[in-house]
């Protein structure tokens, strides 16, 4: 049976302040804490690795601010350990423990005692895994569902890949926003995916709407690539759908 994660009612109390303050600042099209976007992963090139200290993950979802002004950095995604180790594991199907980002993710556990919300080899291995069935999931339905569809009692997009708004109106990853995520869209070149909006600059608003269109879909689009779940998961997931103890898992996955 799915859990109901507590921290959905900390995001929704924030969206009560947060939207009404948006919303009388910046008007109808503003954005909202949570709010569902439709990005397309090619579109996707960089990620924020510098912003205010003062913004975590939670508080930087539908927050308005001027980017230079905050001094808002970027990095290239081909050039980050998360991407080359996605494209090892799912192009090249190289084992996770093989890569250079689990040896360092390792590294960071037996060092401080905790990363990746994982404080043992054990739990790190198991989150691996669990990529590899939203891969095949993925691979499977051509979809990236929302989280609203994945788990009814969830707010809005809360622990979707997060997705900021640059100056020009350009989608830009969030810091710890869904790297994983985003790169198996990418590898399995999906068209569209759905992402909970991150910072948007103050002179992007405007150019918000363009996101908020879903994609009208007539099925899934099947995509053949190989499978990295077990055979006897493989058979079973085929046979009965998504399975509600694996749900769980995507959940927290989803929440990182």
């Amino acid at each position: 049976m799915i859990q109901f994660d507590p921290r959905v009612l900390l995001v929704a109390g924030h969206a009560v302040v947060r939207d009404v303050i948006n919303r009388v600042r910046f008007g109808d099209h503003a954005p909202k804490v949570a709010e569902t976007i439709w990005v397309r992963p090619a579109d996707v090139e960089r990620y924020i690795c510098e912003m205010p200290p003062t913004i975590n993950r939670l508080k930087a979802s539908g927050r308005v601010i001027d980017f230079a002004a905050s001094n808002v950095a970027y990095g290239l995604l081909d050039d980050t350990q998360q991407m080359r180790a996605c494209r090892q594991r799912w192009c090249d199907q190289i084992a996770w423990d093989q890569t250079g980002e689990f040896a360092a993710t390792l590294r960071r556990i037996k060092t401080t005692g905790r990363a990746v919300r994982v404080t043992t080899e054990e739990g790190l291995r198991g989150r691996y895994r669990i990529l590899d069935e939203i891969y095949d999931e993925v691979s499977r339905t051509g979809i990236l569902r929302t989280q609203k569809q994945r788990f009814p009692y969830n707010f809005r997009e809360y622990g979707s890949i997060q997705v900021a708004i640059d100056p020009e109106g350009r989608p830009v990853l969030g810091k710890s926003g869904g790297f994983h995520r985003l790169a198996l869209a990418k590898i399995l070149g999906v068209d569209v995916i759905p992402a909970e909006i991150g910072l948007v600059d103050v002179n992007a608003i405007d150019k918000l709407d363009q996101y908020r269109v879903p994609p009208i879909r007539s099925g899934a689009v099947m995509v053949q690539q190989p499978s990295f779940t077990a055979a006897g998961d493989e058979a079973r997931v085929q046979e009965a759908g998504p399975d509600l103890a694996v749900e769980e898992r995507l959940a927290a996955e989803a929440r990182e």
